[in-house]
């Protein structure tokens, strides 16, 4: 099948593919393959994002990609929060702008919010019972 790595072991997944699901299950929810991306691209994805908001940045003048806060910095509120939440480097300028997003009211409070969070199903996010 070419259904997409993350929903195997989910709820959708048992519903769709009971047999694949139970055998996932029985191999204590490991996979036998894995997809990997292209050494490298991970880092071309940051640099371009890096590059693109240096630019805004610059063309006006901050605080946020266009001045005042618009709906592009809330479409990249969650690449901001993946680059706080893997360490990634940024330039300081990016790091400014990185940490200006997360004080924003409605960033804190999704933040806030995300981490109060304690209702999940242990079959779908078993690292969450580890906590």
């Amino acid at each position: 099948r070419d259904e997409p790595p993350a929903i195997i072991g989910s709820y959708l997944h048992r519903l769709a593919y009971p047999g694949d699901y139970e055998e996932h299950q029985k191999r204590g929810l490991k996979l036998e393959h894995a997809h990997h991306h292209p050494a490298g691209r991970g880092e071309e994805v940051l640099d371009r994002i890096v590059q693109m908001w240096t630019e805004l940045l610059a063309t006006s003048k901050g605080p946020l990609l266009f001045g005042e806060f618009t709906v592009a910095d809330a479409f990249f509120a969650p690449v901001v929060k993946r680059i706080v939440t893997y360490g990634l480097p940024v330039p300081p300028a990016i790091q400014a702008y990185v940490d200006r997003v997360q004080a924003l009211p409605s960033v804190a409070a999704w933040t806030k919010d995300a981490l109060a969070e304690h209702a999940f199903l242990p079959f779908e996010e078993s690292y969450r019972t580890s906590r």
